[in-house]
């Protein structure tokens, strides 16, 4: 509408999403993305309800799930979850954003129990005491593809739920199938994950060394490794790009690459 900008654009399967510069999103398509109306208002972007209100920060569509991610961390999912893309195992669909459970790798002991949320401690900052959500469950960056979702915190975990049939969640298919409930995947080096993006069945990672990581059914594939990696992309089947630093400090190099299956299923 007028007045309105948008600092964010995502779409999906006959569903879009838009952030504006307030932290509004707005949703137009498909009823289990931008909510059950009439049938004549579906083209037309609203403003979802239950989201009303929260400082939205970031956004990301898949094939039929989509999810945001607020200032304080928190991770909200809906749409179809048959493959528990939504961070659980029901309901199978779900009409309405819902946070994601997010499990931690350290229970804080300065953690009062009169905190509003169990995953938030006490911290100190130049203003005092401040009651925040704590780095290994706060959520930094999001990804959806078609039936999958990953999750990096602000401490650098890779946490992933949903379909993993083609490795897209960087686990070894022959233990994890699927993943109705969120887990984590280790950094191989044991490094810390910066941001995550997805195509429809495989998943690209950046990590804090400037390295590129993608996801087999094998587990996480180190594909582009001393470049200083800036930024990544990932989308449809198979195909991503990194964005490095030029060495002679000019323009940024693009490259782009695509995993690709010969006759005899071999990778190339």
């Amino acid at each position: 509408g007028k007045g309105r900008r948008a600092s964010a654009i995502a779409c999906g399967n006959r569903f879009t999403l838009v952030l504006t510069t307030r932290m509004c999103l707005l949703a137009c398509g498909t009823p289990s993305i931008a909510g059950y109306r009439d049938a004549s208002s579906w083209g037309s972007a609203q403003e979802l309800p239950s989201l009303v209100g929260l400082p939205l920060m970031q956004l990301s569509a898949g094939g039929h799930h989509a999810a945001v991610v607020t200032a304080h961390g928190t991770a909200l999912v809906w749409g179809k979850n048959e493959t528990g893309c939504c961070g659980r195992e029901y309901p199978k669909e779900l009409a309405v954003p819902v946070p994601v459970k997010i499990p931690s790798e350290n229970q804080s002991a300065s953690s009062p129990a009169n905190l509003p949320f169990t995953d938030w401690a006490i911290w100190n900052n130049k203003d005092g005491l401040v009651a925040k959500m704590s780095d290994d469950v706060a959520i930094q960056d999001v990804a959806c593809g078609a039936e999958h979702t990953i999750l990096v915190t602000r401490s650098g975990r890779l946490l992933v739920c949903g379909s993993n049939q083609r490795g897209q969640l960087g686990a070894d298919v022959s233990k994890v199938p699927t993943a109705t409930t969120v887990v984590p995947v280790h950094h191989p080096s044991g490094g810390r994950f910066v941001s995550a993006e997805a195509g429809n069945a495989h998943s690209l990672l950046l990590d804090n060394y400037g390295d590129v990581w993608l996801t087999s059914s094998n587990g996480l594939q180190l594909v582009v490794k001393g470049h200083s990696v800036l930024a990544i992309a990932a989308g449809g089947d198979d195909n991503s790009v990194v964005i490095a630093p030029a060495s002679t400090g000019g323009l940024s190099l693009t490259r782009q690459f695509s995993v690709e299956k010969e006759d005899d299923g071999m990778d190339i």
